[in-house]
Parts: C-alpha cells; sequence; structure tokens
C-alpha cells in the first residue's frame, strides 16, 4: 500500500495472488502506479471469483476481495 520507492522506478511491476488479500486494492493499484516508469507494464495474476464460490474458501478473505 506504501512502497518505499521512488515514483517512476520501475519498467515493470509484478502481482502474484496477493491483490484478493487486499481490502482497499484501488490504493494498491495507485501505488503500482506511481512506481511504475511512463509506459510501464503492470503484470497480474489472482485467483479466478470461481474459486471464492468453493465451500469454506470464500470465507477465509475479505468481503471486498469477492468483489469484481
Amino acid at each position: 500500500m506504501s512502497l518505499s520507492f521512488p515514483e517512476r522506478l520501475f519498467d515493470s511491476v509484478f502481482e502474484f495472488y496477493v491483490l484478493h488479500h487486499i481490502q482497499d486494492y484501488g490504493k494498491a493499484i495507485k501505488e503500482v502506479q506511481r512506481i511504475l516508469k511512463p509506459g510501464g507494464n503492470f503484470y497480474a495474476t489472482d485467483i479466478s471469483q470461481r474459486f471464492f464460490k468453493l465451500p469454506v474458501i470464500g470465507s477465509l478473505f475479505p468481503h471486498e476481495a469477492l468483489v469484481i
């Protein structure tokens, strides 16, 4: 949510299975934008919405993570 890197430092940022754990993931995305160079790439992969429909799994994550 608040990375200790200067603005526009990275050519690319990668996210692997993290955003569904963050309640205010909009703020996290803004932080990614802040540290990316203009024209930089953001690569993300996360759990699909179908995963959360499995019994018990959906209760492990904040409600905001279930909304797309």
